[in-house]
């Protein structure tokens, strides 16, 4: 927050599904997003991909071609499934959104 970041992806996981412990630090990263303005796309995130610009900020390998269908799931492991299921037909896609636990601040998307 302090050093003005706008935004940032969390993609690892450990948060809420695994407990208590898990669960305090996913309110600990709330109670500072509401100190600022920052947006946040997380815990447990695939990442973001946008084959229109070459973006792939995610941990799959490949990106996906660009094109004019985009796909939006919960499902990470979904989302790897169509990702490698159009590669292998020779699908494209417009950009990729990934599936989230949204921990954004008020007035976030």
């Amino acid at each position: 927050m302090d050093a003005g970041v706008k935004a940032a992806i969390v993609i690892s996981a450990g948060f809420r599904e695994r407990g208590a412990a898990g669960a305090a630090l996913e309110a600990q990263i709330q109670e500072q997003l509401r100190r600022g303005s920052m947006r946040l796309m997380g815990p447990n995130c695939l990442g973001i991909m946008n084959s229109a610009i070459g973006l792939n900020a995610t941990f799959v390998k490949e990106a996906a071609k660009p094109g004019n269908v985009a796909f939006l799931s919960q499902s990470g492991a979904l989302q790897v499934a169509i990702l490698d299921w159009s590669d292998a037909n020779r699908l494209a896609s417009a950009p990729s959104f990934p599936p989230a636990r949204c921990l954004m601040s008020i007035g976030a998307i």
